[in-house]
């Protein structure tokens, strides 16, 4: 990796965490629930990444500093598990299913729009 695509990554991902926290900001203001809006954020994320897969074969300058940087920023394990611990307080259950079907629906968003990317 060259020094400049590695100088770049980092600011790539803090830029990733900054549209990841307007966006949070932006769908609770909309009256979208805590944990939802970090779920539809993720699943965003992971289509986002899986068209990114799909374009450059997952190498190259672009897929280290956009999937590294700012899709890794943009998505997040760390603020879906916050969230469900929030949640989890009053509805154990749901928090569980939440976490369970963010990761299946993005796993699922990043499948299909990879092969949809690669196709093209």
């Amino acid at each position: 990796m060259s020094p400049i695509v590695f100088a770049l990554t980092g600011p790539a991902g803090a830029a990733g965490a900054v549209v990841r926290y307007g966006a949070d900001r932006w769908l609770l203001g909309r009256g979208v629930p805590v944990g939802l809006s970090i779920a539809l954020v993720n699943v965003v994320a992971s289509a986002l990444m899986g068209l990114l897969v799909g374009l450059t074969g997952g190498a190259g300058v672009a897929w280290t500093f956009l999937a590294g940087g700012f899709l890794g920023g943009l998505s997040t394990f760390s603020t879906a598990m916050v969230d469900a611990c929030r949640i989890a307080r009053t509805h154990p259950w749901r928090a569980g299913l939440l976490l369970a079907a963010t990761f299946f629906v993005s796993l699922i968003a990043f499948v299909l729009v990879r092969f949809l990317a690669a196709a093209v």
